[in-house]
């Protein structure tokens, strides 16, 4: 009897002790067996909210059908993270066709998985794309993504959204829906439309070169930034005014970065970049906490055709950290460095944080999120979390949501805003070409800008 009662102890403490592995080395979006074991234990304790998720939800439900081999195909496709170091290569990245279903209307699609890094693509929740036909757009789009919001933070890109347009900023369309895929649901997924002429036309801008950093295909930790060539740049929205492709005004702000000085850079960037837009959003990444668009992704510029300037549109901006946010985009880093720009910028924030109705809006806006998707995530079998970690993280959010704006509140009153443009060192010591025989440049196309300013020398 003693033989036997010691085995059970000693198996329980096993136990207990593997359990105490699982947990402590959780990360919910890796891709390791502990991941997936955490993952469904925890889960073990949605049955305390099963009443709750027997209740209907409220929001969008759309239907994809894909042909069963075409779904297999796009599954088989995905690669072993491991061998790609967590990234989805361009191979992997193919559209099939498939129906689009939402309130009795159908569409004929392509679809695919989507995102570069793993957590978009190893889990059995997956972020997905839909290209509509151009004469059969959905509400006025041709192209939408079905994101994870476990990759947005759940509620903070879109709550990101809300406040970037109170600044005045311009922003995809988002919201949240649930998807079905071959009649079994996916679970619930933010919603925000792709960077697509649709998308300018929507936002009354004109058709213009709409620029984003292309995937490198490394490891975060071996990817280079973006800002020191043109190589690193691809184009979502080709303008209408050329008849050959042109990367002449990236090359142009790249040069004046990297190579001007400070009485050249500080002169002539207004003339290619609109400040009143670059400053707002960088207060919107400040009120974020957010260093997620910087030097190495998450950047959309636009080249506006009629007025000559560049206009930045935040993206996969995250944050929630209570943090001001510092050393994360090189073009920020060294604008702050102008005392006149730095001012403004205050200014704004200031004038944000402490009006207290915005912050008031803000958590009516994001509680009004939660309520609208909660029942629908309790449903939701494929997430992340457990419905309790779920409860947990919201909750933290909120709070660091209020913490930022107070810490950004008390910094700017009491003058003890970090040093801002500490990381990026301007201009280079040693000037560079930041043109690459891939991406072409032509000046001559650009001779209305003002004679001031120059393509660096090659």
């Amino acid at each position: 009897m003693k033989k036997y009662l010691s085995k059970i102890i000693l198996s329980a403490f096993v136990l207990f002790g593997l359990l105490i592995y699982l947990f402590t080395s959780y990360n919910p979006t890796a891709y390791s067996w502990q991941t997936t074991a955490v993952t469904y234990l925890t889960k073990l304790t949605d049955f305390v909210f099963l009443p709750l998720s027997l209740k209907k939800h409220s929001l969008p439900t759309y239907q994809v059908t894909i042909n069963p081999d075409n779904y297999i195909v796009l599954n088989q496709n995905l690669p072993d993270p491991r061998q790609t170091q967590g990234i989805l290569p361009d191979t992997a990245k193919q559209y099939v066709p498939a129906k689009f279903k939402f309130q009795d209307q159908e569409y004929d699609v392509q679809v695919r998985i989507r995102g570069l890094d793993f957590d978009h693509w190893v889990h059995p929740k997956k972020s997905w794309r839909i290209k509509f036909k151009a004469n059969q757009p959905f509400f006025g789009q041709t192209s939408i993504n079905l994101i994870i919001p476990e990759d947005r933070g759940m509620y903070l890109e879109e709550l990101s959204n809300f406040r970037a347009k109170k600044l005045g900023l311009v922003v995809p369309k988002s919201q949240y829906a649930v998807l079905k895929v071959n009649g079994q649901t996916q679970g619930v997924y933010w919603q925000v439309n792709h960077f697509t002429p649709a998308f300018l036309e929507k936002n009354q801008l004109p058709v213009g070169n709409l620029y984003g950093d292309i995937d490198q295909m490394v490891s975060l930790d071996q990817q280079q930034s973006i800002y020191q060539s043109t190589y690193y740049f691809k184009k979502y929205v080709q303008d209408e005014i050329y008849k050959t492709d042109n990367y002449a005004e990236i090359s142009l702000l790249l040069g004046l970065l990297n190579n001007a000085s400070d009485q050249e850079f500080f002169a002539s960037l207004p003339l290619i970049l609109d400040m009143d837009n670059f400053l707002s959003w960088q207060a919107h990444s400040v009120l974020m906490s957010s260093i997620h668009q910087d030097s190495i992704h998450n950047i959309r510029l636009y080249w506006h055709p009629a007025l000559g300037k560049f206009f930045i549109f935040p993206w996969d901006v995250l944050g929630g950290q209570v943090v001001w946010p510092v050393d994360y985009h090189p073009l920020v880093s060294r604008v702050l460095e102008n005392p006149d720009w730095l001012q403004k910028r205050n200014k704004i924030l200031s004038e944000y944080v402490n009006n207290p109705d915005n912050l008031t809006e803000d958590l009516e806006y994001y509680d009004e999120q939660v309520k609208k998707t909660k029942i629908a995530i309790f449903k939701d079998y494929k997430k992340f979390f457990s419905n309790l970690g779920y409860l947990k993280q919201t909750q933290k959010t909120r709070q660091q949501i209020i913490n930022q704006f107070e810490l950004i509140k008390k910094s700017i009153a009491e003058n003890s805003i970090p040093n801002e443009s500490s990381a990026f060192k301007f201009p280079l010591t040693e000037k560079i070409d930041v043109n690459h025989i891939d991406k072409p440049v032509d000046q001559s196309e650009f001779q209305y800008l003002d004679q001031s300013i120059k393509l660096p020398a090659k």
